[in-house]
């Protein structure tokens, strides 16, 4: 019996041996350089509503809830959180033209520079 045991424990102690010895093969992870992380960037600015509101508010040099939100396809709820979030950030301002009572949006000039650097990175070609 006890001849049966050792021959146990040594075919264990082989297989413990032949587990050691395998190498372990890391596979290689792509890793986005600039490019892939602007163009990235670039599709996200096209879908992003904030930047869609500042590209529409640089084009008409200013406009109203509704015009802006008919031209992005937001509800009024909507825009009037994206235009809140905006103002809080200091890329536009509201204001009103007497007698009219609608109040209108136009960039800042920290707006205006965002808008530059949004259509640097969606005019990005390679």
């Amino acid at each position: 019996m006890s001849f049966g045991d050792e021959e146990i424990v040594q075919d264990e102690e082989i297989v413990k041996d032949e587990e050691v010895t395998e190498e372990v093969v890391e596979e290689e992870k792509y890793k986005p350089n600039a490019i892939d992380k602007l163009l990235a960037l670039k599709q996200t600015l096209l879908r992003d509503k904030h930047a869609q509101t500042l590209l529409i508010l640089n084009r008409l040099e200013g406009a109203n809830l509704t015009r802006i939100s008919k031209e992005i396809h937001a509800s009024h709820k909507r825009m009037r959180q994206i235009l809140r979030d905006l103002e809080s950030t200091g890329y536009i301002i509201a204001y009103r033209k007497y007698p009219d009572t609608n109040t209108y949006y136009k960039l800042t000039v920290k707006g205006k520079k965002i808008v530059e650097l949004i259509y640097e990175v969606i005019t990005f070609r390679w």
